[in-house]
């Protein structure tokens, strides 16, 4: 995997200089094995589905560096928030969101899934979600 932007030190977020907008959340797994899974399906959706390169992308894992929404929609224009694994509420929002299903709270589209190795095994769980992308975010970012 390439490229993945996460927040420093200082707890302030690094932006792509091409930023696409886009904002990928999910709970890292502890299992190495696991956590593999995760990076290459989070990987494959963007690279090859969403054709958006992982460097114009935000990624976090969040159980390495919590986040809060509102800490970070200061810090970077977010047009489209993907939870993979998350709950709205886990990082601050105030919503509801059904499993591929998709909000809008002001001008960002959230949407929100299973954890990725949860839909990596499962072709019916991965189309859901590509479904719900195809529908929310125009391609190519």
């Amino acid at each position: 995997m390439q490229t993945f932007y996460i927040l420093n030190a200082t707890g302030t977020v690094q932006t792509p200089e091409a930023f696409s907008g886009l904002v990928v959340l999910y709970p890292g797994h502890e299992v190495p094995a696991t956590a593999a899974q995760q990076t290459e399906l989070i990987q494959k959706l963007l690279e090859n589905g969403m054709k958006v390169s992982l460097d114009r992308t935000i990624i976090m894992d969040v159980k390495k560096q919590p986040v809060r929404w509102s800490a970070l929609r200061k810090q970077v224009p977010v047009r489209y928030l993907m939870l993979m694994g998350l709950t709205p509420a886990e990082i601050g929002l105030n919503i509801e969101v059904p499993f591929y299903g998709a909000a809008t709270i002001g001008d960002t589209v959230v949407i929100h899934a299973q954890a990725p190795e949860i839909m990596a095994p499962s072709s019916d769980l991965k189309g859901r979600l590509w479904k719900q992308i195809t529908q929310s975010i125009p391609m190519p970012l």
